[in-house]
């Protein structure tokens, strides 16, 4: 557990102290799988729910690609560009990923949080349903509902 300085300062609303937190932080305590990728395939951040999902420590992803663990079942060799259209088109959709062991892991993506027409980055929130599937294979094309 992190200890904060016992530095005496004038208490602050509870919104102010989320504001002051740093993104990435909060992003890395999220209990659910996220990562960000570069639009030339890099993953630039994946937190550890992402890290564990795919079965990796959460250091070694970033040295991983979007086309290394993007599974596209109808090409061989997947470029960064493709890759990266992939996970951003139709939000909620279902897309595999190979996990460490070689397996499929599949999840919805959400729309990247990240919006602008000129990012380079898209930042997306991962629900994995291989578990779901797994005990139920009929629900393998279900969206979450809204």
């Amino acid at each position: 557990m992190e200890r904060r300085r016992n530095v005496a300062q004038p208490p602050q609303s509870p919104i102010a102290d989320l504001e002051q937190m740093p993104a990435l932080i909060l992003l890395d305590r999220l209990p659910v799988p996220v990562m960000a990728v570069h639009r030339d395939g890099s993953i630039v951040f994946a937190n550890p729910s992402f890290a564990d999902m795919l079965g990796y420590p959460k250091k070694a992803v970033s040295a991983l690609r979007l086309q290394d663990i993007l599974y596209d079942k109808d090409a061989d060799d997947v470029s960064a560009e493709q890759a990266h259209r992939e996970l951003s088109s139709e939000p909620g959709s279902v897309k595999e990923f190979v996990h460490s062991d070689s397996t499929l892991v599949r999840a919805t993506v959400s729309q990247s949080l990240l919006r602008r027409d000129d990012d380079t980055i898209t930042l997306a929130v991962l629900h994995d349903l291989t578990e779901r599937l797994w005990n139920n294979p009929r629900h393998i094309d279900d969206k979450p509902t809204k």
